[in-house]
């Protein structure tokens, strides 16, 4: 047996429980993890029913190598490994053509399944706050001795932010916007930027303390734009974007998760610029379709990131040209969890990465 921590049900708080040690099939290997994590966004999904329940919880991890399937090559007991884990089924034609976070069997472990094809995700669905977990050997990629586990386990953030920006597909010297800056993916993409040669970057939100923090974060100028639910409907917010921009805006990172405040930053958007949005935002973008055309706007969802993007990451870290140890702010052991719960999910106070030590 071992102490994992799990989703009963949808209702039901995540607890630390006591389960079966997972064992090794032909094709898997079993990572004694020594770092894993969880975002917020792994309550919303359980209680929206895209999860797989009962089920051990968390996507992020980092650990050592503990066993392997009988067909398992590349990848010996004792090696270092992160865990890649998004599943996808290698075959489809995004997987071929390296998308493979579009895969038509696309599901993240411990956390949900995005496609009606679940066979993979039924299988993998247990994740990575726990003493073992099981995994396809293809999803572990070797950690550089430099790279410390903890920073290994959140090379999923990291990937994810890098993905953003590459898909904003930004000329040189670039000017970005980007929203919600003060959370994991807003100061992971202001620690890439001096790497993707972004000239300069004008945060927007609702915290000038927050904010003001994170602009320290890198190298490339930055500046702060305070917003509040009062000035949503202020043509204002364009007159002071285009101030602190007078050249123009050419991408738009968003993470907002609510609100409509993306729809007056829009129009601040220079002609074939680009919208990136992270955040999972239910609501409604309130701009007339002509006005997009017009501009020649591209608007881009986007989800999660690819292998290839990891990889990269990996690479940065390995030889230290990409930093983001100093970005781990807050751990907790697992039997602590609780007291992490709320002030993730509410923002109460000041959070980047978190990580738990098993």
């Amino acid at each position: 047996m071992m102490q994992a921590l799990v989703a009963q049900d949808q209702q039901q708080r995540l607890s630390i429980q006591n389960v079966d040690l997972p064992e090794p099939g032909a094709d898997d290997v079993i990572v004694k993890v020594v770092a894993a994590g969880i975002t917020p966004g792994v309550l919303k999904m359980i209680k929206a029913g895209r999860s797989y329940l009962p089920s051990t919880v968390g996507h992020e991890a980092a650990g050592v190598v503990a066993a392997v399937g009988s067909n398992v090559t590349g990848v010996s007991t004792g090696d270092r490994v992160r865990l890649h884990p998004i599943l996808s089924s290698r075959e489809c034609q995004y997987c071929l053509q390296g998308q493979d976070n579009l895969c038509d069997s696309a599901s993240i472990m411990g956390f949900a399944s995005f496609t009606p094809k679940k066979a993979l995700y039924n299988n993998y669905h247990n994740g990575t706050v726990a003493e073992f977990v099981r995994a396809p050997y293809w999803l572990v990629d070797p950690l550089p001795p430099s790279v410390t586990f903890e920073v290994g386990a959140k090379v999923h953030d990291l990937a994810t932010a890098a993905r953003a920006i590459k898909l904003a597909r930004l000329p040189g010297n670039a000017t970005i916007i980007i929203t919600a800056p003060t959370g994991a993916l807003g100061a992971l993409s202001l620690r890439l930027a001096d790497k993707f040669g972004i000239g300069k970057i004008i945060l927007v939100g609702r915290s000038r303390e927050r904010m003001e923090s994170v602009r320290l974060l890198t190298s490339v100028p930055t500046e702060v734009l305070v917003v509040s639910s009062e000035k949503y409907g202020n043509q204002n917010i364009v007159t002071e974007l285009v101030a602190l921009a007078p050249d123009g805006i050419d991408a738009i990172i968003d993470y907002l998760p609510s609100g409509n405040l993306i729809s007056q930053l829009l129009p601040a958007l220079s002609p074939a610029g680009e919208l990136v949005h992270y955040g999972g935002n239910p609501n409604t973008i309130q701009i007339p379709l002509v006005e997009v055309m017009a501009k020649c706007w591209t608007i881009i969802g986007a989800r999660a990131h690819t292998r290839e993007d990891a990889r990269d990451c990996l690479q940065w870290l390995g030889n230290r040209d990409v930093v983001i140890d100093d970005l781990i702010t807050h751990r907790s052991k697992t039997s602590q969890i609780d007291r992490m719960l709320q002030p993730m999910d509410t923002r109460e106070e000041p959070m980047l990465l978190i990580c738990f030590p098993v």
